[in-house]
This record gives C-alpha cells, sequence and structure tokens, in this order.
C-alpha cells in the first residue's frame, strides 16, 4: 500500500543549469515532505517511484522498476480556451468541488493553486507498475476512465495531458522569480486546501464494465498516428501531410496545435511535458530536408535548452515510431 511516507524524486532545477547536461540533483524524500516543505530551488516531482536516480522517461520502461503511487490532475482555469489566472471565484469553485469529492469519498485529497489552475493529488491504494508499454498504455486508459469519474461525479474538469507517467509536476512551495518561499508557505495558507500532511486520502473509484474493458484494450493493442485526445488544443489534421515524422508522432499522441500556412512548420505541444506550452508557437518541428525525415525540434522552454530532435525521439515509445513510420523506429 503506498503511504504518506512512500518516496518520490524531487527533481531541483537551478538557475542557469541544464535539465539534461548539468545532471539536475536528485532527492528521494517522502510524499508528505515533499508538498510541505519550503524549496529553496524550483522543484518537480513525479507521480511514481522508480529504483534509479535520474527522472523516469518513456525510455526507461525495462530498464528500471517503476511504480505509480499517487494519482495527480491538472485542472486548467481557461478563459475562451486559453489559459489564464485563477480567479478568486474560481478558486472558490474548485474548493467547493473538492471539498464534495472530500465528503463523498470519506478521503483528504491535496489541493493547491498554480499559476494557471489547481492541482489535485491523491494516494494509489496499491503501486501500479509500469514494466512494459502495454503497462503505460493500460495506465493510460485507466488515468482516462479517473478523469470521467471526477467530470461526471464531481463536475471536476482534469487535464488530459497528465495520463502520461513520466509527466513532471511543480511542487507547491517553491522558489521562483525572486518570490521568498517561506512567505509564500506562511501567508497564502490558500495554497494548500483540505491538507492534513499524515493523511493524504486515497483515490480507489470503482470502475464499470466499459472502463475496464477499455483499459485491458489498450493493454493489448498498439497505438495507431491516428490515436489523438481530441482536446480544445488538438486540430484536425490529415497525417499523412506531415512531413516529418516527428510531427507524426506528435499527431498520435494527440499533440499537434497547428500547422503553418506554408507547411514549414508544425505547432505542437511540447512531447517532454514538463512546463506550461504558454503560446501556440512555444514549440515547433520544422519540415526535413526529405519527406519522411525525423524533422527540426525546437522548444523555447528554458527547461527544454539544447534538447534536439532525437532526444524527442526518445520520449515516444516504439509501438508509436512503428505506427509513425520505420525509419523513426530505425532511430
Amino acid at each position: 500500500m503506498t503511504t504518506p511516507d512512500s518516496t518520490v524524486a524531487v527533481m531541483r532545477l537551478h538557475a542557469r543549469a541544464h535539465p539534461r547536461f548539468d545532471a539536475p540533483t536528485i532527492d528521494r524524500v517522502s510524499l508528505r515532505e515533499a508538498l510541505s516543505t519550503a524549496w529553496a530551488f524550483d522543484a518537480f516531482f513525479q507521480a511514481c517511484e522508480a529504483d534509479v536516480s535520474h527522472r523516469v522517461s518513456m525510455s526507461s520502461i525495462g530498464r528500471c522498476s517503476i511504480r505509480m503511487t499517487c494519482f495527480v490532475v491538472d485542472i486548467d482555469h481557461r478563459i475562451e480556451g486559453t489559459k489564464a489566472t485563477p480567479s478568486l471565484q474560481w478558486r472558490s469553485s474548485i474548493r467547493e468541488k473538492v471539498r464534495a469529492l472530500r465528503e463523498a469519498t470519506k478521503q483528504k485529497p491535496v489541493l493547491y493553486f498554480t499559476k494557471s489552475g489547481a492541482r489535485l493529488l491523491l494516494r494509489l491504494p496499491s503501486p501500479i507498475p509500469i514494466d512494459t508499454e502495454a503497462d503505460a498504455r493500460a495506465w493510460r486508459a485507466r488515468y482516462g476512465a479517473w478523469l470521467e469519474i471526477l467530470r461526471r461525479d464531481f463536475d471536476i474538469e482534469g487535464d488530459t495531458a497528465c495520463d502520461d507517467f513520466a509527466r513532471l509536476f511543480r511542487l507547491p512551495f517553491v522558489h521562483r522569480a525572486g518570490v521568498d518561499v517561506e512567505d509564500l508557505r506562511d501567508s497564502c495558507p490558500d495554497r494548500v486546501i483540505a491538507y492534513v500532511p499524515s493523511e493524504i486520502g486515497i483515490w480507489d473509484p470503482a470502475l464499470n464494465a466499459e472502463q475496464l474493458e477499455r483499459i485491458e484494450g489498450a493493454r493489448s493493442e498498439l497505438m495507431t498516428v491516428s490515436r489523438s485526445r481530441n482536446d480544445d488544443r488538438t486540430v484536425n489534421i490529415d497525417p499523412t501531410t506531415l512531413d516529418s515524422l516527428l510531427a507524426r508522432l506528435c499527431y498520435g499522441r494527440g499533440l499537434v496545435r497547428g500547422v503553418a500556412s506554408d507547411g514549414s512548420k508544425v505547432f505542437v505541444r511540447c512531447p517532454f511535458g514538463e512546463h506550461e506550452n504558454g503560446a501556440r508557437s512555444s514549440t515547433v518541428i520544422f519540415r526535413p530536408r526529405e519527406r519522411g525525415g525525423l524533422g527540426g525540434f525546437k522548444c523555447a522552454h528554458a527547461s527544454c535548452f539544447g534538447r534536439s530532435a532525437i532526444d524527442a525521439l526518445n520520449e515516444f515509445l516504439p509501438a508509436e515510431k512503428r505506427a509513425a513510420g520505420s525509419i523513426a523506429h530505425r532511430l
């Protein structure tokens, strides 16, 4: 059973540090400590335990023991489809919904507000292993079923992008842009709501037969390039018109946001999933020299500084590469 003392990896991103080449420091601490500590640096965590000293990613499957221990949900505040700073009224409505969740489940969830929304966290009753690609697909399907329950029963709309088991989540009390983190924790009690460190609640809803069948179906099938989350950031594009293999892979994940009028570049949500995506042009895949080539990759966010097209390619599962094209699978 997962407990508040289950360990999570806290990743430090120091100013001017390169996230890949400067080996960001990783501390293994209890879930309770990670969520309540005032970190003197920008810090992130993943919703899993792993027996490695580095960040877990798609390429870690089969190379180490990965166990999902938490259900983490990002709740975005949107105005006309665009992320916005949460208003007091919006925060109040989220508090009421989480209180209803707490009363219905008799569990105490963690809730804290972020720059453009809120984050909800509960423990899993027992760790869920991610040992194979099939496990990763099943986790996505299970996560989607859980979001359906939150939406249906509590009117909580979670971000589907968080179904990536390797996603990074920023901790509630971190040092950013000169903000005194101790003042933030002591003077802003509404940053964490319905939170008792020793009693982080458990998420264990009953799934119906259709949802269970969907999870098992995801475990047994290969993902295809037509797979899409179809949320408001995904556009309807014929994947056969995409020249770049990276663009086709992003399409298969539902990450494509648009295409330049001249077809020279494709705007996507960053496949690394470590940051808010901001403007549509923040992450771009450029047309390759030859149709079917990998294509160029550029993300304007600091945590992606220096990352190449090959780095982006490595974030995708072999099954996704096979679906997008045989050249990607050989790279």
